[in-house]
């Protein structure tokens, strides 16, 4: 056993009006999953409590919705929550803030 790993849970919450969620996680954190509990949305992760801190970016995607670039993302979960579905995926940073820039270009040019 590693004296320094532990399993975590870590509450997910949007941003603003972005489809780009920042999760703040040790470096190298194992997804386990991601699910509802008490109406909220959590990401249950393996990591080391020693390691420094990260921004990992996901989106949920709802069924019937666009999912994200192949190669920009993988595959993480899926959540029930109310009556909705939502599909998870990490994204990679570059692919993050080019999505984010983007939605930012949206809101400044309305």
């Amino acid at each position: 056993m590693n004296a320094n790993r532990r399993v975590y849970k870590y509450l997910i919450r949007p941003v603003s009006r972005s489809i780009v969620i920042p999760v703040e996680l040790p470096i190298e954190a194992k997804v386990l999953t991601i699910g509802e509990q008490k109406d909220d949305i959590y990401l249950w992760a393996e990591v080391d409590v020693e390691a420094e801190i990260e921004t990992t970016y996901l989106m949920g995607v709802p069924t019937g919705g666009e999912p994200p670039k192949a190669g920009n993302s993988h595959f993480l979960s899926t959540v029930f929550i109310y009556e909705f579905v939502l599909h998870f995926y990490q994204l990679s940073e570059e692919y993050a803030k080019e999505i984010i820039a983007s939605e930012e270009g949206k809101v400044l040019g309305e």
